[in-house]
């Protein structure tokens, strides 16, 4: 090679070099501003994570800042707390008065509600949460009409904060609590104050004060006409169904070895068809006594065991097309099945509900059953009838209200009516809980003052009527309709509030 050749090409490599290391160093140079943005991006991240963090485990987004909006109206996630709280308690209460022991099975209180099911697409949670924006939203709009329409305010919700807030410091106490606002956080909601429940409770008690007040004023200017003509056109599910009834269970268990289910049922239904045969009520009774099972015999004993009472629409479809039926007459019987027998049914009587309701006090005396055997036995009824009559010849002594007050505190079983002195008012035919004290209340010719001790089953009622008050037909057309006015002025002031939902609600839920 010559050597200008060589020259050159050591020329070249001198130039290749030299770009290589420019190309090299533009690379760091990106390399570095890559890092330094990754850096600072993930520095971002990091900062609004612990801001999250930080907001999240703070009650910032509890109290702070709301989580419903209401029109002009702002609601802290604490506040729909405490009436999320509000209402489950009401919920859980009509409940449990309907259900009993068995409300387990309608709402479980050892397993989360986000877990169980409140319909196809809510679960009790979702439930509660959703009543209670709505709840807020009727406060809010009742709170700017009344004040709009000059209603006054008063002090009269201190009296209930302070009975509210005595009552869960009770609970606090009782339960082992050492902070009543840690009491408060894990059992109604994080966030949730002293403070909260009062200002909460102001609000909902005007509100619930106004709205009391138009449910007078309406139920006031009512006419007897326009509530008859009311009750005409929902009598049919509002009228009082009365009739006999008993249910002739297939007995045969399907696990035991040569049971014949179908065998079963047609037995069953033998027996309800054989009690369907009886005329009136007396031989329908007599016809249940002589062909239900021994262990029955004791539950069927009074003839009231086989009256039932009910409005049509709380009964099956079925029933209710058999038992209204315009050519129905008393004494009508028929056999209905179900799922695992059948029911043999007379129709007694639909009572149109054009009567006055009763006002009474009631003690309640119970025979006391053995604490072994759990049977009831003649002397534990003879003490009974004893204690009974002791306690109307005493109330003879001094037939006072009061006087039948503090009767009723020392001897009444019935611990619900001991608070109001066994006091029931406006009570219908067939609401005390037995049949024989609604037929002596509202027997002809019953007088105010009148008393009486009635045996029913192992129980002894001493019964005092205290008079007759409303008429029970107008009384259910005032309630629907006040009802009806109440919901079409709460959708009309609604649609002034409408709802949205912030950050803060969707990061609490």
């Amino acid at each position: 090679m010559s050597a200008s050749r060589e020259k050159n090409l050591r020329k070249q490599q001198r130039g290749e070099g030299t770009e290589k290391r420019q190309i090299r160093a533009v690379n760091e140079v990106q390399k570095k501003k890559t890092r330094k943005k990754i850096a600072t991006a993930a520095a971002v991240v990091v900062v609004i994570l612990l801001v999250f963090l930080v907001l999240v485990n703070s009650t910032l987004l509890y109290t702070g800042v709301p989580a419903v909006k209401a029109g002009d109206w702002k609601f802290t996630k604490a506040d729909l707390d405490y009436e999320k709280y509000l209402v489950y308690q009401t919920t859980y209460q009509n409940l449990y008065n309907t259900y009993g022991e068995y409300i387990s099975y309608v709402i479980d209180t050892s397993r989360p509600l986000s877990e169980q099911q409140y319909s196809d697409t809510q679960t009790w949670d979702d439930y509660f949460r959703e009543s209670a924006v709505d709840n807020l939203v009727q406060v809010a709009a009742l709170w700017d009409k009344g004040h709009a329409e000059g209603y006054p305010e008063s002090d009269d919700f201190k009296l209930a904060a302070d009975s509210a807030v005595d009552s869960l410091r009770t609970a606090s106490s009782e339960a082992g609590y050492r902070s009543f606002n840690t009491f408060l956080n894990i059992n109604i909601g994080k966030g949730v104050t002293e403070k909260t429940i009062r200002n909460m409770i102001e609000k909902v008690h005007y509100a619930s004060a106004y709205s009391q007040k138009l449910v007078d004023d309406w139920k006031a200017a009512f006419t007897e006409e326009e509530l008859d003509e009311y009750y005409e056109g929902v009598r049919d599910s509002y009228d009082t169904v009365t009739y006999a009834g008993y249910y002739s269970a297939a007995a045969t268990d399907a696990d035991e070895e040569g049971s014949d289910p179908e065998e079963a049922k047609k037995e069953a239904k033998a027996k309800a068809e054989l009690i369907a045969e009886s005329s009136d009520e007396d031989s329908f009774h007599q016809a249940v006594l002589d062909n239900c099972g021994e262990d029955e015999l004791f539950a069927y004993q009074d003839k009231s065991s086989i009256l039932s009472n009910s409005t049509p629409r709380g009964l099956s479809e079925e029933w209710r097309e058999w038992f209204t039926d315009e050519s129905r007459q008393y004494g009508d019987t028929v056999v209905m099945e179900s799922d695992n027998g059948y029911y043999a049914l007379m129709f007694i009587g639909l009572e149109d509900n054009d009567y006055q309701l009763a006002d009474y006090h009631v003690i309640s005396i119970y025979a006391e059953p053995d604490e072994e055997t759990g049977e009831i036995s003649d002397e534990a009824l003879t003490a009974a009838e004893e204690t009974a009559n002791d306690v109307a010849a005493q109330f003879a002594e001094d037939p006072t209200e009061e006087h039948f007050e503090e009767l009723a505190a020392i001897y009444s079983g019935d611990a619900a009516s001991v608070s109001a002195g066994g006091a029931y008012q406006n009570m219908s035919k067939n609401a005390f809980q037995s049949g024989l004290v609604n037929e002596y209340v509202f027997a002809p010719g019953r007088a105010e003052g009148d008393s009486s001790v009635i045996k029913d089953g192992s129980t002894y009622y001493f019964v005092l009527f205290d008079g007759y008050g409303d008429n029970y037909r107008q009384t259910i057309a005032s309630e629907l309709l006040t009802q009806d006015k109440y919901d079409e002025l709460i959708a009309q002031l609604s649609e002034q509030y409408p709802v949205k939902t912030t950050i803060a609600y969707k990061l609490t839920k």
